[in-house]
């Protein structure tokens, strides 16, 4: 059987690897993993943030796997640059060190950055039109792609054993299969060049975030040319004290994956902190820059939508509705017990809403109750925790939940379909149909922020939900409270009142605030400002006109009958 020195020799490797962690040498394993080459550091990467697979113990053996990777000497990186590029790449490029410095012709380049398949270097081309124009030059590691085809051949091979026994699906394997196939997508450069060009239209949604686009005329199959992009690391933000920044890019992050998940609909397939950087614009203000496009995630719309709603319950504690959430989402079976599975989340997270305990309990019930997760799901529960970590090292009152949902309301104000106006309604309003005054807040909305976002969105869900619903007056101190905030957002709003037709929608939204019963008089107060503000250009304006057209004429009348009824007096003398 051919493979089966390789299989021998990867058997007597994780039987090492295994050895020293249970013996708790971390370093050990881990440097056994990284022996047998990309499939297996990989995998070390992936049961890193799988504790309910491998245990906490070997997951923190693991950890230091996700920035553990060792660099291959440049002689080899230019043979594959010289092959691939078919010429000298010292005479087609000027290679230069981290901070941009140039590197002297006999000297070799340090690399700026290395992955289990390949390393970077820093760049300019000698001639032609990108000439002394700054690039990032990913070089594939030699024997990378040989290498995974065999492994994942005897992954493949290991799958038909396990099914000709007849015995359970494994989840290491399972774990393997998806490490493999992302590899061999990683190993494309000129499909991770497509990706790069696809994921950057989510800098159309926001401007905050840019992607570094791809150069075609230095990119081959083992050799990727890209625009160069400087900046800071998470990590290197963290050890800088920059804490300001710190958050920025958490900020910046949160509102990126939730465009990414409600407008383009395609996730960045690797989105630990390596690989994403923060630079300055410009113009003074923080911008996040994404790398590495080598895997993309797409998501359907009903996906996204069932993540949002599946969110949204856990926030407002809802754990009956969770469950049925992950069975829309196809987590758990239609035989599943939602009450069952609800209360055991509900124990699990006991009111936290964290992303770090919600992945936690969704790992531990999910153990239980034998969830299925789709790809997207944990993709996003990785990206996001390590966001909120980040947050909460600036913010020690950082919630990544609470930071998204803003973004979330925003996108699903102007979704106008069936589903997205039963989600916004699930989150605007109570379960006696009133306006669910605390939960808006919860998300970072107001009275005023309410009425302001669907004053904009004529046809959009939240403004329907507005119409539709009842609103509880017993929450009157919240809208007191909020008076400044709520007409800042009512004045923001009137500038969009540009047309009739918007005016007098705008003025409708907030009589329909003012038309309940048993308000007070700060309620009131709140209402009649919003629908003054509203109105004042197109309506008071030609009221007032018309009174004082009218008080004119009035006064211009009397002052005549006076001046006919004044008594005649004697005419003076000459």
């Amino acid at each position: 059987m051919a493979g089966t020195p390789r299989a021998l020799e990867v058997a007597a490797g994780l039987a090492r690897c295994y050895w020293h962690g249970r013996r708790g040498d971390g370093e050990r394993a881990r440097a056994e993993l990284v022996s047998l080459g990309p499939v297996w550091h990989k995998m070390g990467q992936a049961l890193a943030a799988r504790p309910d697979v491998v245990g906490r113990r070997w997951a923190d053996h693991l950890r230091p796997l996700q920035n553990e990777s060792a660099p291959f000497p440049f002689a080899e990186a230019a043979m594959v640059m010289n092959d691939d590029l078919e010429c000298d790449c010292r005479d087609l490029f000027q290679f230069h060190d981290a901070q941009g410095n140039e590197v002297a012709m006999n000297e070799d380049p340090p690399v700026v950055g290395v992955g289990s398949l390949g390393q970077v270097y820093r760049a300019s081309p000698r001639r032609g039109p990108h000439k002394d124009k700054q690039i990032a030059l990913k070089v594939q590691r030699p024997g990378a792609l040989e290498s995974v085809t065999s492994d994942a051949a005897l992954i493949r091979g290991t799958k038909r054993v396990e099914e000709g026994l007849g015995g359970p699906r494994s989840v290491f394997r399972e774990v393997a299969e998806a490490v493999t196939t992302a590899l061999l997508q990683e190993l494309d450069y000129e499909k991770e060049a497509q990706n790069a060009a696809e994921f950057a239209q989510v800098a159309l949604e926001v401007p905050q975030v840019a992607v570094p686009l791809p150069i075609d005329a230095f990119s081959k199959d083992r050799v990727l040319a890209t625009e160069w992009a400087d900046g800071k690391t998470p990590q290197e933000l963290v050890d800088m004290g920059d804490l300001d920044s710190l958050k920025a890019l958490a900020c910046i992050a949160i509102e990126c994956t939730m465009a990414q998940l409600l407008a383009t609909n395609v996730l960045h397939g690797d989105p630990h902190g390596g690989n994403l950087l923060l630079r300055n614009d410009g113009e003074g203000r923080p911008e996040l820059v994404y790398l590495d496009f080598g895997v993309l995630c797409r998501v359907s719309k009903r996906e996204a939508r069932g993540l949002l709603a599946m969110s949204a319950r856990v926030t407002k504690g809802d754990y009956a509705k969770v469950a049925a959430s992950l069975r829309d989402m196809g987590v758990i079976g239609e035989d599943a017990d939602e009450e069952v599975v609800g209360r055991a989340l509900q124990s699990e997270l006991a009111g936290q809403t964290n992303q770090e305990a919600i992945n936690a309990a969704m790992i531990k019930v999910g153990a239980k109750f034998g969830f299925k997760f789709p790809a997207f799901y944990a993709l996003l529960a990785r990206a996001l925790a390590p966001i909120e970590g980040y947050g909460r090292l600036a913010d020690p009152n950082f919630n990544v939940m609470a930071e998204s949902y803003p973004c979330v309301m925003r996108r699903l104000c102007c979704d106008n379909s069936p589903e997205g106006r039963a989600l916004v309604r699930e989150l605007a309003l109570d379960g006696n149909g009133n306006l669910d005054l605390n939960a808006l807040r919860t998300i970072g909305l107001d009275v005023g922020g309410a009425i302001a976002l669907a004053a904009g969105r004529p046809a959009g869900a939240l403004r329907r939900v507005l119409l539709e619903s009842k609103l509880d007056w017993e929450a009157s101190d919240f809208v007191w409270r909020d008076l400044p905030r709520t007409m800042a957002a009512v004045r923001a709003a009137r500038l969009q009142a540009t047309t009739p037709q918007r005016a007098r929608r705008l003025g409708m939204i907030a009589r329909h605030f003012g038309s309940q019963r048993g308000r007070s008089w700060a309620e009131a107060a709140t209402i009649f400002a919003a629908w003054a503000a509203f109105t004042v250009e197109l309506v008071v304006r030609k009221v007032l006109a018309g009174l004082a057209g009218l008080a004119r004429r009035v006064l211009a009348t009397v002052s005549g009958r006076r001046q006919r009824n004044l008594p005649r007096g004697p005419t003076s003398a000459m």
